[in-house]
């Protein structure tokens, strides 16, 4: 039986869009006769004990560290472990991002470290561990390829060592942009550390095997590398769905309002996404027509920073909104079930870069500077990003009130034929939308947008573990 290693930092029990995908393919790959092994932190084993949802309920100790290596799961220490103390209130939360805020000196010192001073990001002091656990895991199942899951940037610096020590075929999957329209922040403050970043990138795509990608606009980022690139994306699990629908019971008091759901983090996700016009759309609407807001009730389950989780109360919908926080899988799939609409947002895009949009400075680095090296680093024209999430809407069959800047997300719906699309800074738009689904709601004939089920089954993440597969051999 053949083996392939997973290098994946963010696993269970942590509970965000980026475990999800590489946990699917450990879940379906034995059906295809492949044997899946994966090397994650031991960082976030912790949050066992908080974590209802997923196999291993309890604290990992010894014994349930002998229960996941049964199965395939390993995990290699780092040198932030030795920095964390049990119990410190100054944590993560399950779903990885900082929940409780600390302005101190000393705060502001390890800031400047993780921004500055870490590269490529903050979790490179996993990188010795795992590169010798992996090396060990290589020897022992004798595995022929490993997967190498982005974000962060230190997973796939690993691959690259071990690609030069051993025989293994490398896949590089890439979950997000890396140097085109990033995540991180620091890219757009700091020309040197983007340099630095596009070198590595570009030392990554070379001499990795197989490229993944889960955007168009990302496969057409490598169109140097076309032969290597696949176009392999997010989907959904029909059997979450399945045992999703057992438990809708408790949701039947619902049944009279006007649901909207969003499901997942804004700013912790993309920087510069944000539910505010969303909010202040959903304002005026109610001013407008105060019968919507008694029958309306709006559903926030995911990861909200302080601001975001007080900005509905600061606007009065505090009695029209409720932020339910970071829920498991499935209960967030069966929201999805029980609403009306589902709310897809992602940040606006703005026109034409200028200079002092990087560092707020007309005497920085001007944006050619940046294009030198595959782009600015963001105020881009388009998103490159498709939401994880819009596979399991899809499957919900709800309709979906898509806040998209031009980029691929939106071009994927388009093309599919779903989703009310609109600017996601257009509040007088969103406002138009949400009184058209309101009345369609109320006269009982609000549209499904259904796919077929051979449109669907082409996402579902059984046949997309079949094409990893695939594209393996």
């Amino acid at each position: 039986m053949k083996t392939i290693l997973f290098l994946a930092y963010y696993y269970p029990p942590i509970n965000n869009a980026g475990t999800q995908r590489i946990e699917k393919f450990v879940k379906y790959l034995p059906d295809f006769g492949i044997r899946p092994i994966v090397l994650t932190t031991s960082y976030f084993s912790r949050y066992f004990d908080q974590v209802k949802s997923f196999t291993l309920t309890k604290r990992l100790d010894r014994e349930k560290r002998r229960e996941e290596k049964k199965i395939g799961i390993y995990r290699a220490g780092e040198l932030r472990n030795l920095v964390v103390r049990k119990g410190k209130k100054r944590q993560q939360n399950i779903g990885g991002y900082s929940e409780i805020r600390n302005n101190s000196w000393l705060a502001k010192i390890k800031q400047f470290i993780k921004t500055w001073l870490l590269f490529p990001d903050s979790k490179v002091t996993w990188l010795p561990f795992a590169f010798f656990y992996s090396l060990w895991l290589i020897k022992k199942y004798r595995v022929e390829y490993i997967v190498s899951s982005f974000p962060p940037a230190t997973s796939p610096l690993l691959s690259w060592f071990l690609k030069k020590c051993t025989y293994v075929k490398w896949i590089a999957d890439f979950r997000d942009g890396w140097c085109l329209d990033p995540l991180e922040p620091t890219f757009s403050q700091s020309p040197l550390r983007l340099f630095l970043e596009k070198r590595l990138e570009t030392a990554v795509v070379k001499n990795c095997d197989q490229i993944l990608v889960t955007s168009p606009d990302i496969g057409d980022y490598f169109k140097k590398y076309q032969n290597k690139v696949s176009f392999l994306p997010n989907g959904y699990d029909e059997q979450d769905f399945v045992l999703a629908k057992r438990g809708l019971e408790k949701f039947q008091d619902l049944k009279k309002y006007f649901i909207i759901s969003h499901t997942g983090a804004f700013y912790y996700s993309h920087p510069g996404n944000t539910p505010r016009y969303f909010l202040q759309a959903l304002k005026e609407v109610f001013l407008e027509h105060p019968e919507m807001k008694t029958k309306t009730q709006v559903f926030f389950l995911g990861n909200l920073t302080f601001a975001e989780k007080k900005m509905a109360h600061k606007m009065g919908l505090g009695t029209r909104v409720k932020v339910l926080g970071l829920r498991p899988h499935q209960e967030a799939i069966q929201y999805r079930l029980i609403s009306d609409v589902l709310l897809l947002v992602d940040r606006p895009t703005k026109g034409p870069i200028k200079s002092e949009d990087f560092m707020g400075d007309p005497r920085s680095k001007p944006p050619e500077f940046f294009q030198n090296f595959g782009g600015a680093p963001r105020n881009k024209v388009r998103s490159s990003y498709i939401h994880g999430k819009i596979f399991e809407h899809l499957r919900a069959r709800k309709p979906i009130l898509a806040l998209l800047p031009q980029g691929a997300c939106r071009d994927f719906l388009s093309e599919l034929g779903v989703g009310e699309i609109v600017e996601p800074q257009d509040i007088a738009g969103i406002k138009k939308k949400l009184w058209e689904l309101f009345s369609e709601w109320q006269k009982g004939g609000i549209l499904r947008y259904e796919l077929t089920d051979e449109e669907l089954a082409k996402f579902e993440r059984k046949n997309l573990t079949k094409r990893l597969v695939e594209i393996m051999k």
